[in-house]
C-alpha cells in the first residue's frame, strides 16, 4: 500500500508542472526559438509534449532562465568538501 502510494508521489511530482510561471515562458521562448513569449495556454501546450517529465523540463528551463551556461558555481570554502 505504502509503496503504491509513494509511486503515485512521484509520479504525481514528475508531472508537475507550475502553470503561469513567466520565467518559464520567458525560457522556453530563448530555447525553442520562438519568436515570442508564449502565452501561457500555449505553453502548457508545449509543455504537455515532455509527459511524464514535465517537472524535470521545468527545472532545465529555470536553470536556463537563471544564467544556463553562463552559470560558474561558488568555489569552495577552503577546507570543505
Amino acid at each position: 500500500m505504502l509503496s503504491h502510494f509513494a509511486g503515485s508521489v512521484v509520479q504525481a511530482s514528475a508531472q508537475s508542472w507550475p502553470t503561469g510561471d513567466r520565467a518559464l515562458y520567458v525560457s522556453m521562448r530563448h530555447v525553442m526559438g520562438l519568436d515570442a513569449v508564449p502565452p501561457a495556454p500555449e505553453a502548457d501546450d508545449l509543455a504537455a509534449r515532455w509527459a511524464p517529465l514535465r517537472a524535470v523540463a521545468a527545472r532545465m528551463l529555470w536553470h536556463d532562465y537563471l544564467g544556463g551556461r553562463s552559470w560558474e558555481p561558488t568555489p569552495a570554502l577552503p577546507g570543505v568538501g
